[in-house]
Formats: C-alpha cells, structure tokens, sequence
C-alpha cells in the first residue's frame, strides 16, 4: 500500500512562508528563492537579504541584471554595479547602493585584515 506523498495547496504555501522569512515581501522572497547567492553575500556583508533583493530588483527594472554570485567574489564587479545603480538616477537604487557600497567597502578590509601575514611571535 503506497501512502500519498502530495501536499494540500494550503500546507504547501505555508511551508514555503516559513522558508522564505516573515520579513520580506512577496517579491523579494520569490528572488530571495531564486538566487542562492543572496543569502551568502547578505551574511558576508552583514545586510538584509531583502535589501539585496531590491537591489537586485531595481536594477533589473532598469534594464541591468547583475549576478550576486558575482557579487560576492569580485568586489571589483561589485563595485561597478553599484557605480552604476548610483548614476541611474532612482533615488532608492541610489540610497541601496551607497548603503551597499558601503557594506563592500567593510568586507574588502575585513579580507585584508584576514590576508595580512599575523606578526611573528
């Protein structure tokens, strides 16, 4: 005898509410789910997710698409992204992407804090 492995609609939604965090909205939770580099670079530069989510968004409304992975590994992209999103002229693009420049700028000298050789004892 096989059990049924299908959820009801409504245990469905629930559960993926719970996944996706009670803070964010719908949108940004859907690109939260789809870029699993959000989470990552969020954690790394110590901001929302949902912030980067907007990020994300604006940006895409405005006809760019930049990766998060990309983000996450070269800050020199990262960087450039965000010079871009501050001279498009949207005033909450440009407020996330100083606030992310910013969020950047802490995470390259926590890098070379980390890549500078310790004194010797």
């Amino acid at each position: 005898m096989a059990l049924s492995t299908s959820r009801s609609p409504l245990i469905q939604g629930c559960a993926a509410a719970i996944h996706a965090g009670p803070c964010l909205d719908g949108g940004a939770r859907a690109a939260e789910r789809a870029d699993p580099w959000i989470d990552q670079l969020a954690l790394s530069l110590a901001v929302e997710a949902g912030t980067l989510a907007e990020f994300r968004g604006l940006m895409r409304q405005q006809g760019f698409g930049p990766e998060m992975s990309r983000f996450f590994l070269d800050l020199a992209y990262a960087y450039r992204q965000l010079a871009i999103a501050h001279s498009l002229g949207v005033p909450r693009l440009r407020i996330l992407a100083l606030d992310l420049f910013e969020a950047c700028q802490r995470l390259d000298q926590r890098r070379r804090q980390l890549s500078e050789p310790s004194p010797a004892h």
